[in-house]
């Protein structure tokens, strides 16, 4: 897949944060498009989500939620975030709904591991906040958890 083809993908999903019921089809073609968008290495990855991101802010002055929202599904698709993360580190959006516990966070929320495949399982739960910092997670997400192997 070239950068373009991964950043007509990115547009073209639908935004989890606009999807009401978790078994609708366009569950199933976020989940597709993220596995597409997945096989670009991480530079490419990174320089497609600057290009979303500029488009978006270009378009609409800010990275608005259901833009965040596609990019949100797709660093935690990409990168081994694991369910339970231990908390207290930086996070990079607002999400609500992430699960919690004591001293733990679940970083690969709303994705959930069913027979050994990732599935978009959790409901976009609100945003609050400050802009997602989505390339800063990227970043973070690389460093501390590196790729996820295939899903």
């Amino acid at each position: 897949m070239t950068e373009d083809d991964a950043l007509s993908a990115l547009r073209a999903m639908p935004a989890w944060a606009e999807i009401d019921d978790m078994k609708s089809a366009n569950v199933q073609r976020i989940e597709s498009a993220v596995a597409q968008i997945a096989t670009l290495d991480d530079a490419a990855l990174r320089r497609v989500v600057a290009r979303y991101i500029d488009e978006e802010r270009k378009a609409h002055g800010e990275l608005g939620v259901p833009a965040a929202s596609r990019l949100y599904v797709l660093v935690r698709f990409v990168y081994a975030a694991p369910a339970r993360a231990p908390g207290g580190v930086a996070r990079f959006g607002a999400f609500h709904g992430i699960p919690t516990g004591n001293g733990w966070v679940d970083e690969q929320w709303p994705w959930s591991e069913e027979s050994g495949r990732l599935k978009l399982t959790s409901r976009f739960g609100g945003y609050f906040g400050d802009e997602y910092l989505a390339l800063d997670e990227i970043d973070a997400f690389r460093t501390r958890y590196g790729r996820r192997k295939s899903s």
